[in-house]
């Protein structure tokens, strides 16, 4: 068993998006550039090429773009900066 969840970021009126989940090591374990009506599509369930992943700590990194053409800087961080990488922690 175990509770199964995705991990899907929220956005509104995107012209262009790319989730991208990496492991510790900076390998590219999943990725996803689909909208579904200005919105991401999709998020990642914790597997990559159909394999669970361990129980571990993942980065993500987001770009997207809006469809007045202006760039997502990122969300803002504790120091008042601006990233478009966070963490995720996968738990089963």
């Amino acid at each position: 068993g175990g509770r199964i969840g995705t991990f899907r970021p929220t956005g509104y009126n995107l012209k262009t998006y790319q989730l991208s989940i990496f492991d510790q090591w900076g390998n590219l374990i999943w990725y996803s550039n689909l909208l579904n009506d200005g919105s991401p599509a999709e998020g990642w369930d914790g597997t990559s090429n159909g394999e669970l992943m361990k129980m571990d700590s993942y980065i993500w990194k987001i770009d997207a773009t809006f469809e007045d053409g202006t760039e997502w800087k990122g969300y803002k961080t504790e120091s008042g900066k601006y990233s478009k990488f966070g963490n995720v922690l996968l738990i089963r």
